[in-house]
């Protein structure tokens, strides 16, 4: 929060994360250098990344600390989703979808 006046409080701008901000992490492979998985692991149906640490001895989760007032099934209820964070495991390196479509309707 910015001050201390009777005004209403606002939010100072969070600066953008830098490509800095991911060292020392590896990728999964060297040509697309790809994290070692994306999907809704947490299960509040928002994405997480992970990657892993250029020694191997630990994985790196990113996720999101923006509060959401959207309340929907998390993504891993969604069998087309699952299917898809397999696949990305198994060769098919791609960002998992979802079945169905997510809109501003929802939640």
């Amino acid at each position: 929060m910015n001050g201390v006046s009777s005004k209403t409080p606002t939010k100072s701008p969070r600066p953008a994360a830098q490509p800095a901000d991911l060292q020392p992490v590896l990728g999964s492979n060297a040509t697309k250098s790809t994290p070692v998985l994306t999907a809704d692991l947490l299960g509040d149906w928002r994405e997480e990344i992970i990657w892993r640490e250029m020694s191997n001895a630990a994985l790196r989760v990113y996720t999101t600390t923006d509060v959401t007032t959207r309340r929907i099934y998390t993504l891993m209820h969604d069998p087309t989703y699952r299917a898809q964070v397999a696949f990305e495991q198994s060769g098919y390196n791609q960002p998992p979808h979802t079945g169905f479509r997510i809109s501003p309707q929802y939640g």
